[in-house]
């Protein structure tokens, strides 16, 4: 056993795990500012201004934190190979209109 594999290997399953739960914090964030945007119902008809500056900011750092993912995700592969651990699959979800 290649126990310093095995210890990269360990550490990047951690540093995924992180990458991945600030992720889909700024997900939720943005499902939530959505949420906000047109979950009011007045009765009236409405016209809104979205101020759309946040939004593109935090896609942003959802794509900036994905590439991190996919990073470390190739490391850890790496040093799976090396102390004989499951490899990371990682699957593309894409947007459907």
């Amino acid at each position: 056993m290649d126990y310093e594999a095995l210890g990269r290997y360990t550490a990047g399953l951690e540093t995924l795990r992180k990458l991945e739960s600030e992720r889909d914090k700024l997900i939720v964030k943005l499902i939530d500012g959505f949420r906000g945007i047109f979950g009011k119902d007045t009765g009236l008809s409405r016209f809104y201004l979205i101020e759309t500056f946040s939004m593109q900011e935090l896609l942003k750092e959802i794509e900036t934190l994905n590439s991190e993912i996919g990073k470390v995700a190739t490391e850890v592969n790496y040093f799976a190979e090396k102390c004989e651990k499951p490899k990371i699959n990682l699957e593309v979800v894409e947007w459907k209109d």
